[in-house]
């Protein structure tokens, strides 16, 4: 029989030192590979939010966050998750935005019907004539809402401001479910004067389409 305690002993007996007894996490808890788990803080709860936070670092050991759940099991059982999402991160999100936009074309983006072919067009010259010469070598872990604010806005037109806008949000959807990004599209288009410049022409659109 072994000597000391097990792998499974340990465990057991950090959690019940750290976790209240409804199972939430007293202090912040680290794993071995980097990854640490925050508890929610008295406000989250207050706030009806007693969530607990994942923190960890993608490829370009930028500071990344993820739901752990209301319990510390909740936040241990969703690691391998983060850890595959890590990995995938690791090796597309360096990887140039040229094979994200070949991938966001032929996929349809998200569209679970697909796109008609006047869509594909259009959102195929925007890549083409936009996309592509601005950032077409750009690693896509390296878009940042200023890039795409500088984008959008060397359309000539608002117009084609908007369409532009919404083609990248549609993108940057895609890349972050497919992990191309560690970034939502969200906090790349939420740019203050972007959204005054062009929101007033394009709420109808917003709705629909875009963020």
């Amino acid at each position: 029989p072994p000597s000391g305690p097990t792998a499974a002993d340990m465990t057991r007996r950090a959690k019940s030192s750290r976790v209240t007894p409804d199972g939430r996490l007293l202090s912040t808890w680290a794993s071995e590979d980097g990854i640490t788990i925050t508890p929610p803080s008295a406000a989250d709860v207050k706030r009806g939010k007693p969530y607990h936070r994942i923190v960890y670092y993608d490829g370009a050991g930028t500071r990344r966050f993820a739901s752990g759940g209301r319990t510390f099991q909740d936040a241990l059982d969703a690691l391998p998750f983060v850890r595959k999402r890590m990995e995938a991160q690791l090796s597309r999100e360096m990887q140039p935005v040229s094979k994200l936009v070949d991938g966001f074309l032929t996929d349809h983006g998200l569209s679970p019907r697909g796109w008609s072919k006047k869509h594909q067009s259009g959102q195929a010259w925007l890549m083409k004539h936009y996309v592509l010469p601005a950032w077409g070598e750009t690693p896509c872990g390296k878009i940042t809402a200023q890039k795409v604010k500088e984008l959008v806005f060397s359309a000539p037109t608002q117009g084609e401001q908007r369409r532009l806008r919404c083609a990248i949000s549609g993108m940057l959807k895609y890349a972050y479910a497919e992990d191309w990004t560690t970034q939502e599209a969200a906090s790349l288009l939420k740019t203050t004067n972007l959204r005054r410049k062009v929101a007033e022409s394009v709420e109808e659109v917003e709705g629909r389409v875009c963020l």
